[in-house]
């Protein structure tokens, strides 16, 4: 039966037995007072944070067309 040559130490134990843990989502709250994971667009404005951009229709310019 195979058997370990040496044994373990206790840092090397702890090392394995870490990675196991459970870990908290960080959660941050932006400038408008929504919470959100880090590093993840914000529902409402879909920026880090930012304030959102204006979503009215711009009118076009003359002579540019569309299509």
């Amino acid at each position: 039966m195979a058997a370990p040559k040496r044994k373990k130490s206790t840092s090397r134990r702890n090392m394995r037995r870490h990675s196991g843990r459970l870990r908290l989502p960080a959660i941050s709250t932006d400038r408008s007072g929504n919470m959100h994971l880090r590093h993840y667009a914000t529902i409402a404005c879909r920026g880090y944070g930012r304030l959102c951009p204006d979503n009215t229709p711009t009118q076009a310019v003359e002579g540019e067309q569309h299509g």
